[in-house]
C-alpha cells in the first residue's frame, strides 16, 4: 500500500502540475505568492535529499522552531519521504522548553524562523549534545561568528538541488552508455551477418567452379 505522506507532493504533482497548492505571505506586509504543486514537489525533493546528506536516517528526529512558514511545510514532507521525523515546537517557546524538547527526542537538526528563535537555540546549544545542524528560514539572519553548525535555508535547499542534477547527469550518461552498446552491438551483428553471407556466396561460387571443372 502506498504511503500517502511520503507520495503526497509527487503525486499531486504529476496529477496538477503547475496548478495552484498553496498560497503565503513572505513577510505580513508583502502580496500573497503562490507554489505550485510542481514547484513544491521539486522543493520536497531536494530537502528530503540535503537531510540525507547531512547524514540523518530513519527513525531521527528534526525539530522545526518556527511560525507557520511555507518552508516547514517542504521539511515535513522532505523528512517523510526520508522515513526522518519531524517535531514541531511552538514559535513562542522558552529557551527551558526547548533544551527539553531538543533532548527528549534527541534532534540532530532544528529549522529556525526568527532570530530571536536563533538567538535561543545559541543560547542552549552546549546543553544539547545531539544537536549538530541549525538551518535558517530568514535570510537576514547572520550567523554568529563562532556558529560552525549554521546554514542558510538557500544553501541547504541548494545541496539536495545538486545531488539531484548530478544524478540525472549520471542516469543521462548510463543510458546514453546502454544506447551507444545497443548501437555497437547491432553493428557488431551486422557486420558478422555479412561476412556470414561473404563466406556463402564465396563457398557456394567455389562450389559451382568446382563442379563444372569435373564436368
Amino acid at each position: 500500500m502506498t504511503n500517502i505522506l511520503t507520495s503526497l507532493p509527487a503525486r499531486q504533482a504529476s496529477k496538477y502540475d503547475t496548478r495552484e497548492a498553496f498560497r503565503f505571505k513572505p513577510t505580513p506586509t508583502s502580496d500573497w505568492k503562490t507554489e505550485s504543486w510542481s514547484d513544491f514537489a521539486t522543493l520536497t525533493d531536494n530537502v528530503a535529499a540535503s537531510l540525507e546528506l547531512l547524514g540523518l536516517k530513519e527513525q531521527e528526529m528534526v525539530a522545526i522552531f518556527s511560525a507557520n512558514r511555507p518552508e516547514s511545510l517542504a521539511v515535513d514532507f522532505g523528512a517523510y519521504a526520508n522515513r526522518i521525523i519531524p517535531v514541531s515546537l511552538y514559535s513562542t517557546s522558552s529557551a527551558d522548553q526547548v533544551t527539553y524538547i531538543l533532548n527528549d527526542c534527541r534532534a540532530r537538526a532544528v529549522f529556525v524562523g526568527d532570530r530571536r528563535q536563533y538567538d535561543i537555540i545559541r543560547s542552549i546549544i552546549d546543553d544539547c549534545e545531539s544537536l549538530e545542524h541549525i538551518i535558517l528560514y530568514d535570510a537576514g539572519i547572520k550567523p554568529e561568528k563562532n556558529d560552525k553548525i549554521a546554514m542558510s535555508w538557500r544553501s541547504f535547499v541548494s545541496l539536495g538541488a545538486a545531488a539531484g542534477e548530478m544524478r540525472a547527469m549520471k542516469s543521462s550518461m548510463s543510458r546514453r552508455s546502454r544506447l551507444s552498446a545497443r548501437s555497437t552491438s547491432a553493428a557488431v551483428l551486422a557486420m558478422m551477418a555479412a561476412v556470414v553471407a561473404c563466406q556463402s556466396y564465396f563457398c557456394s561460387s567455389s562450389a559451382n567452379m568446382l563442379s563444372q571443372e569435373m564436368r
